[in-house]
């Protein structure tokens, strides 16, 4: 303020003294009419001027430098500063941050945020959802129709869900005549005296239920399931027993009547009953089929001799290929391979060196 009124005051005297000057020098020369002396005045104001000027000059920085600077600078700083700043702030940065940021950060923000986070994670869990649902039970099946034991042998009875791929829910088990055999509670039967028995299998909700047949029997011919392929053969006949004496052995050890025994032979034709049971003979047991294997007898004639030394020895060879009934006949061994080896064990059992076991062979 004291500037100011300092810069005021200051101009007053200036103001009063121009003016007074200005007036003096009105009455002492007054302007000519003519246009010469107007140039010649204005010329001689030029010249003049330095030192009227050094005077004004001084007066002028002063003046001009505290007033302009002064007032322009308040009034332009205050005027602009506050003007342009709040305005240009408040308007530019409320404005551009709020909407901006309200905008964008809460529009997009929450959008893609929630949108995105939320219907990605609820697509997952969705489609996690569907492909970890369970498979819903429509029943069970045991894994084969008849189980067949010798007196003492046990077996573990397998239950399957329908369809495979539901899950299998706990499965309790039981039989119709405990005498012939007996079942755990894991499902093992352990086989106790020739005859038949019902095995029962359902889940411990009673929705689901099943059935096969246990039987139980004192033949030496053995029905048997391979595991990795799930075929079915008729293994441990002695050579030479004829399809008549099968049959009447298989329905005395197994109590079945004569038309519950049927056997065929490769070609599908029905077996006469003094033909010699051969590999690759079909026998249909309650209308469940096995395969008959004699091992040795890879050429389907029933008998071991030279004439299966020079099947295997032409399959070594390339010369011909076995069905899968006779490739099992072949391997003595049990490895799955049939080589020159096989041939001279079945040479060996011809001179009776070593005679071939009627049962599958297991390294």
């Amino acid at each position: 303020m004291n500037k100011k009124f300092i810069a005021a005051v200051i101009s007053l005297i200036v103001i009063l003294s121009l003016t007074f000057g200005v007036y003096v020098s009105s009455v002492e020369d007054p302007a000519p009419e003519t246009g010469e002396v107007v140039t010649g005045e204005a010329t001689g104001e030029q010249s003049d001027t330095e030192e009227v000027t050094e005077e004004p000059g001084e007066d002028t920085g002063e003046v001009t430098g505290e007033d302009t600077g002064e007032d322009t600078a308040e009034v332009t700083g205050e005027d602009t500063g506050i003007d342009t700043g709040e305005a240009t702030g408040e308007d530019t940065g409320e404005d551009t941050g709020e909407d901006t940021g309200e905008d964008t950060g809460e529009v997009t923000g929450e959008n893609t945020g929630e949108d995105t986070g939320e219907d990605t994670g609820e697509d997952t869990d969705g489609t996690g959802t569907e492909t970890d649902a369970p498979i819903a039970l429509t029943g069970i099946a045991f894994e084969q129709d008849v189980y067949r034991l010798h007196a003492g042998e046990s077996v573990q009875a397998v239950v399957k869900p329908i369809p495979e791929e539901a899950e299998l829910p706990p499965v309790a088990f039981f039989v119709s005549d405990d005498l012939i055999a007996d079942v755990s509670s894991e499902g093992v039967v352990t086989a106790s005296e020739n005859g038949n028995t019902v095995l029962t299998a359902t889940t411990k909700d009673g929705e689901f239920i099943c059935y096969c047949s246990i039987i139980v029997s004192s033949s030496d011919l053995s029905f048997v399931t391979l595991p990795e392929t799930g075929e079915k053969i008729i293994e441990c006949f002695k050579l030479g027993t004829t399809a008549k004496e099968a049959k009447s052995d298989i329905c005395i050890a197994e109590g079945l009547t004569a038309d519950r025994v049927k056997i065929y032979n490769a070609d599908r034709t029905e077996a006469a009953d003094n033909v010699s049971v051969a590999t690759g003979m079909i026998f249909a047991v309650d209308e469940v089929e096995y395969t008959a294997i004699i091992y040795g007898d890879v050429n389907g004639d029933g008998i071991i001799n030279s004439g299966d030394t020079q099947t295997v020895s032409d399959y070594v060879t390339g010369k011909i290929t076995l069905g899968r009934p006779f490739m099992l006949a072949a391997d003595l061994r049990g490895d799955g391979k049939i080589t020159v080896q096989n041939a001279l064990m079945i040479q060996r059992h011809i001179y009776g060196y070593a005679l071939i076991p009627q049962q599958r062979p297991t390294q």
